[in-house]
């Protein structure tokens, strides 16, 4: 694969930038800050993608703003002389392949067939930059190391190195001369216990046949004295359930007896004596509101009766049918009425006084002037004029006074009349007013009669009632054969006194059978408490010597349990003898472990020291030998040390072996270069030849190795493109 052009949209510092390269090497020597490492990046990430922004601290080559978009393209030609662009836009967009005649198809599906590399195969190997080109790390990857040193005689993942201090270790963990702190050694003292174990049970099974017999004998007196605690605690049961019910049983007999001695009679609800007492309640209290003549009553209602309907036929046309009976206050406002009609008939005159007054007033008059007209007639005339003066001014004062009186007559005359007719209306009256009074004295008498008829029927009407209460007690009292109310009652407090006896008695009797169980009553009859107090505590006595007994040989069966248990039985000699035997097994084994781990670390010296003498890998035969063309032949042989896992120069000079850390930096650049040569050589047999990139590589060697090397890799470039970015 080469490359043909590159096309960078916007990468780095560069926007919308093309560049034709040709085949095989390409020396590309721009100034610093040209941006070479970013080109060398770029064909990187369009080939296998940017890095993902999660796992990576800072990207070193972000876009510009504004440039365009991120990323861009490579047109190469393959081996077999076809044409394709690879393109790729985006932090994360996809490789496409697009071909000349426009087909496209993912890119990364075509590297994988044109190549077995890996994406850290060549970023670490095809495209590296000075820096990147002495890092070991940068070769430690499986791929990598499985190219380099593919040939190693052990293979797998342990290193000769490893095997050796494995088996050195595992030596030294089996034996060791005067330690116990090995494998040997701990199998000496497990067989050494196992023996001790074994004699132990040999010596713990001849005690067993003693102690069997006598835990047996324990337990058959167990039984026997657990049979007789058992039957002393039945009888303190017994006796505590005779003394429990004792009390019970003469409280029951006493119910019996006093149930027994209640006299006969009927049975009384407490219903029948509440109503008894109410109907003797409602009896006194109508008794007592009958009137004292209540037994005259009858035929003086006949005749009250009469006289009501003769005065109904008389009021017939001088009242209203619907007229409401007349009150008190109705009759007071009638004889008003007729009061004030009688004042207002009287005559309106001037009254006898007053008549005497004016006439004596007169009478002085003329004295006066006769008396005056003695002296003198002038005088007469004055003392006339003045006597007919006053005595005109009294009269015309009499007379206006007369005047109003009348006027006042005429208006209460106006006013009784509108009156009388509301007075008419109201009570419902059809006679004239002139009938007021009499039509009114004989509503009165009606009124009167009619509230004398109405308190006879009213009597009659309690009467009734007071025979129907006397019927009705009576007739309770006889439903339970009782005389009175007073009998009903003591009947009803026999009944109550019998029900609660009869309760009584039947939770007694539920108690004492709840306690006595099965035991007959009779027991109760020859009952003796006090003795059987003193039975119960013997018995109690009797009951705890038995179980303190049992404890003991409980106890004691106990500590031969025990030390049965922890006997050993035959089956456990048989398993410590095979333990003795396990035990010499393993050291048998673990000695034989040792004999073959130190025959096995003296024939892996020998393989190891041949190995480095004559067997090394391919690509390190091959890095070797461009190694000792780029030093002139100084450093003619390179191999890795089994021992210690690096890699080994020769020097032709001193005759020194030299670890790569020992080499100088241009050195060790020229040993980097030349494994990497040799490791692209070797995985482009079969497949796509991809471009390679170095990035200043050579700024460390000197001219001499400087020439030697450019001349070996433009002769490596043959067949390929190898892109060479320097400075100078």
């Amino acid at each position: 694969m080469i490359i043909r052009k590159l096309h960078i949209e916007n990468f780095g510092h560069f926007h919308d930038f093309t560049l034709e390269l040709p085949g095989g090497l390409t020396r590309l020597r721009r100034e610093n800050e040209f941006g070479k490492s970013t080109l060398l990046e770029f064909i990187r990430r369009v080939l296998w993608g940017y890095p993902d922004g999660r796992r990576t601290q800072l990207n070193r080559y972000p876009a510009r703003f504004n440039a365009g978009e991120y990323g861009g393209s490579l047109e190469v030609v393959l081996a077999d002389g076809s044409q394709v662009t690879f393109e790729r836009y985006g932090a994360r967009g996809a490789l496409v392949a697009r071909r000349p005649d426009g087909r496209e198809e993912p890119g990364d599906a075509l590297l994988r067939r044109l190549t077995p590399v890996s994406e850290e195969c060549y970023r670490n190997v095809y495209a590296v930059t000075v820096d990147e080109l002495t890092e070991l790390s940068s070769l430690d990857g499986e791929e990598i190391r499985g190219r380099l040193y593919g040939g190693a005689i052990t293979g797998g993942d342990i290193s000769l190195p490893a095997l050796g201090k494995h088996l050195d270790e595992r030596a030294k963990a089996l034996f060791k001369a005067r330690s116990q702190a090995t494998l040997t050694g701990a199998a000496r003292q497990e067989l050494r216990a196992a023996v001790e174990k074994r004699d132990r049970v040999r010596s713990d099974l001849a005690r067993r046949p003693a102690l069997e017999r006598e835990l047996a004998e324990l337990e058959e007196r167990s039984r026997e004295l657990r049979a007789a605690a058992a039957k002393h605690a039945a009888g303190v049961a017994r006796s505590e359930l005779l003394l429990k019910a004792h009390p019970r049983y003469l409280e029951l007999a006493r119910t019996e007896r006093e149930l027994a001695a209640l006299p006969e009679a009927p049975e009384v609800p407490p219903g029948a004596v509440l109503r008894a007492e109410e109907l003797a309640r409602r009896l006194a209290e109508a008794t007592a509101a009958l009137p004292p003549d209540a037994a005259a009553d009858a035929p003086q209602s006949e005749l009250l009766a009469a006289a009501v309907a003769l005065a109904d036929r008389e009021l017939a046309g001088a009242v209203a049918p619907d007229a409401p009976t007349p009150t008190e206050a109705d009759l007071a406002c009638a004889g008003e009425l007729e009061s004030r009609a009688a004042r207002l008939d009287l005559p309106v005159e001037l009254a006898p006084n007053t008549r005497a007054a004016l006439l004596v007033c007169t009478a002085l008059a003329l004295c006066a002037a006769a008396g005056a007209g003695m002296h003198s007639q002038t005088a007469g005339a004055i003392a006339l004029l003045a006597g007919v003066v006053v005595t005109g001014g009294a009269w015309a004062a009499a007379l206006l006074a007369l005047r109003r009186r009348r006027e006042l007559a005429r208006a209460e005359r106006e006013e009784l009349e509108a009156d009388r007719r509301e007075f008419r209306t109201r009570c419902g009256l059809l006679c004239p007013p002139e009938k007021f009074s009499a039509t009114l004295a004989a509503l009165r008498e009606r009124r009167a009669k009619a509230a004398e008829l109405d308190r006879l029927r009213k009597s009659r009407a309690a009467r009734a009632a007071v025979a129907q209460l006397r019927n009705e007690l009576a007739a309770l009292c006889a439903s339970y054969r009782s005389a009175d109310p007073a009998e009903l009652r003591r009947g009803a407090e026999l009944t109550a006194r019998r029900n609660t006896l009869r309760s009584r008695r039947a939770e007694l009797a539920a108690a004492f059978d709840a306690v006595i169980g099965d035991a007959p009553r009779e027991t109760f009859d020859r009952f003796d408490p006090d003795a059987e107090r003193l039975r119960l505590a013997a018995a109690r006595k009797r009951n705890a010597e038995a179980e303190q007994a049992v404890l003991e040989l409980h106890r004691r069966a106990g500590e031969l349990a025990n030390e049965l248990r922890h006997l050993p039985r035959g089956e456990e000699l048989e398993l410590a003898d095979s333990e003795v035997e396990q035990a010499r097994g393993a050291l048998r084994r673990l000695v034989r472990d040792y004999l073959v781990v130190r025959g096995c670390r003296t024939l892996l010296d020998a393989a190891v020291e041949r190995y480095e003498r004559e067997s090394q890998p391919e690509v390190l035969k091959r890095a070797a030998a461009l190694f000792a063309d780029f030093t002139g032949g100084r450093y003619p042989r390179v191999y890795k040390s089994v021992a210690s896992g690096e890699l080994v120069a020769c020097d032709a000079r001193t005759g020194l072996e030299k670890s790569f850390a020992a080499l100088s930096r241009g050195t060790r650049e020229e040993l980097m270069l030349a494994m990497r040569l040799a490791l692209i050589e070797c995985t482009e047999r079969d497949s796509e030849p991809l471009p390679v990139c170095f990035d200043d590589v050579g700024v460390n060697f000197d001219p001499a190795r400087l020439a030697r090397v450019e001349a070996a890799v433009e002769k490596f470039a043959r067949g390929r493109q190898v892109i060479w970015f320097s400075h100078s």
